[in-house]
């Protein structure tokens, strides 16, 4: 449903176990190593945190408001990036065979990719503003969710939290971000900004597939924090 990109930033609202989380994280290796293949833009020693090549930090978050389930989350995601770690440098070497050029260096998929399990209720655990001296380290820490930078949101919530949350990614989402909302539909009156781009019903649940395409000088302030 949706073509990733290395610089991606991925929320789930109400990650649960975290098994899309760990979805997503294969999707976003996938990219990477599409990138690494086809456009040559390669990581190399001593870049991870460089300015020169920010589009070797895609960001995974989750927002859970159970701790148990962030628990279970977190290991998920542990696992999963252990495994996709083993498989991001075997590939990657590979790649690096098939251009013939020298891998001398074959980088770690921790460097190159950050991810956060974040407990709390979603309205209180979102940041307006990120510290740019800080957001293109994929060491640095994350205790906030920088809503203005997500590129793509999924949720599967009922109606009473999907109404909650339509109008916060009205206001905060920036131009050509993409949600998929399972279930539910956002709340059209609080979400000026965001348009439904298509709809499909699999094993019995309506998807809903939207993108920001208004600015956000256009929000309309209905949503106060």
């Amino acid at each position: 449903m949706w073509r990733w990109r290395t610089d991606d930033v991925f929320l789930e609202i109400g990650c649960g176990q975290g098994q899309v989380l760990a979805k997503a994280l294969a999707c976003v290796v996938e990219a990477m190593l599409w990138e690494a293949g086809s456009e040559g833009a390669i990581p190399s020693e001593g870049s991870v945190a460089s300015e020169a090549e920010p589009s070797f930090l895609p960001t995974l978050l989750g927002v859970e408001v159970c701790p148990d389930l962030c628990r279970q989350a977190d290991n998920e995601m542990r696992k999963s990036m252990e495994k996709q770690s083993t498989y991001f440098q075997k590939e990657y070497r590979r790649i690096m065979t098939r251009r013939e050029m020298e891998h001398n260096f074959t980088p770690e998929l921790r460097d190159f990719l950050k991810w956060k399990i974040l407990h709390g209720r979603f309205e209180n655990v979102i940041a307006e503003k990120v510290d740019a001296a800080n957001s293109n380290s994929a060491n640095s820490a994350i205790d906030k969710i920088p809503l203005t930078e997500v590129t793509k949101v999924y949720f599967f919530l009922d109606s009473g939290m999907t109404e909650i949350i339509s109008p916060i990614l009205n206001r905060y989402l920036p131009v050509g971000a993409q949600i998929i909302s399972c279930d539910f539909p956002l709340d059209e009156s609080s979400t000026a900004r965001i348009k439904l781009q298509w709809k499909l019903t699999i094993h019995d649940v309506d998807v809903f597939g939207y993108q920001v395409v208004e600015p956000q000088e256009h929000c309309d302030e209905l949503c106060v924090l």
